[in-house]
């Protein structure tokens, strides 16, 4: 799980949420990442994923993800979004970057119990948090790339 500073509901902005499911889709065609259940939310990512170097992976994205999301909202119209602890400024130039929470929050998977309560408990966030009230109408999670209704084949 990476949730992003101050809880933002940056995923609201199509473009933000592109950037995330891009780089997923990049990790797991480069085999940097076996990817097994995933959703965005509107301010926070859950995947399910291994890697040999997990750790690596994923620093890796999310500075990429960071850098690009801040880019495209620093490129934006910044009246159509509250930037607060994402971006410091001084005048025009932003000065401090940070979009991601620090550090992300593993759970080693041991079983095929655990696997199927982790999974369950991603594909339906959505549902708990009163977005849809199906798991599979919700665009951004493997659910919805699972039965063809996804908007992002990863």
């Amino acid at each position: 799980t990476s949730s992003v500073v101050d809880w933002l509901p940056v995923f609201r902005i199509r473009p933000c949420t592109e950037v995330i499911l891009n780089s997923l889709s990049f990790l797991r065609a480069q085999g940097d990442l076996r990817l097994h259940a995933y959703v965005v939310m509107e301010d926070h990512v859950h995947l399910v994923g291994s890697s040999p170097r997990l750790a690596h992976v994923m620093k890796r994205f999310l500075s990429y993800t960071a850098r690009h999301i801040i880019h495209y909202l620093a490129e934006a119209d910044q009246n159509t979004f509250q930037f607060s602890g994402c971006i410091a400024t001084t005048g025009e130039e932003p000065i401090a970057y940070r979009m991601w929470r620090p550090g992300f929050h593993p759970q080693a998977i041991y079983s095929q119990q655990t696997l199927a309560q982790k999974t369950d408990y991603i594909i339906n966030n959505p549902v708990r948090k009163g977005l849809v009230s199906d798991p599979a109408d919700w665009p951004y999670s493997s659910l919805a790339y699972l039965n063809g209704t996804k908007m992002y084949q990863l």
